[in-house]
């Protein structure tokens, strides 16, 4: 019998209100597939630069929606999404799972084979206000230079 997986989203909010969420993303297996860090810095691999394709074609899709700040890792993706009003509305689930499924189609297309790129779901966190938005945001540039702590460090 396969376990009951424990739905991350927080109970009755609205996710389509609008506010800033902080988004974590993580590679299938933890596999080090879009890139490499040196010394703080990442170099992407062209996995990569799909990512970053489809982070910044958001707001072309979802008009409502802006990435405020991201980095991309070598297993793993932080960003801060801006949902704003509108007529139409965009929960952040669509606008997740429309760039998980953009970047997973580019990326089999490029190494010409059918697999799965990412985790089965996200970890979010609701941004609250302005010192929470700065301390995230802080974190999400600084993860680079603190790769090597971090414990899905692969040499």
């Amino acid at each position: 019998m396969l376990p009951v997986r424990k739905n991350p989203r927080l109970k009755g909010y609205d996710y389509s209100l609008a506010g800033c969420y902080f988004v974590t993303i993580v590679a299938q297996d933890r596999f080090c597939l879009f890139g490499h860090i040196t010394d703080g810095i990442i170099d992407l691999a062209p996995e990569g630069i799909y990512i970053q394709k489809w982070l910044d074609k958001i707001p072309d899709h979802y008009p409502n929606a802006h990435v405020l700040t991201s980095v991309i890792m070598p297993n793993h993706l932080h960003v801060i999404i801006q949902i704003e009003e509108s007529e139409r509305k965009s929960a952040l689930s669509q606008v997740v799972a429309y760039f998980k499924y953009q970047t997973t189609r580019d990326i089999c297309i490029f190494r010409g084979m059918k697999f799965r790129v990412w985790q089965r779901n996200y970890y979010d966190h609701i941004i609250r206000d302005e010192e929470e938005h700065r301390r995230i945001s802080e974190y999400i540039k600084q993860n680079p230079t603190n790769w090597e702590e971090d414990s899905e460090f692969v040499n």
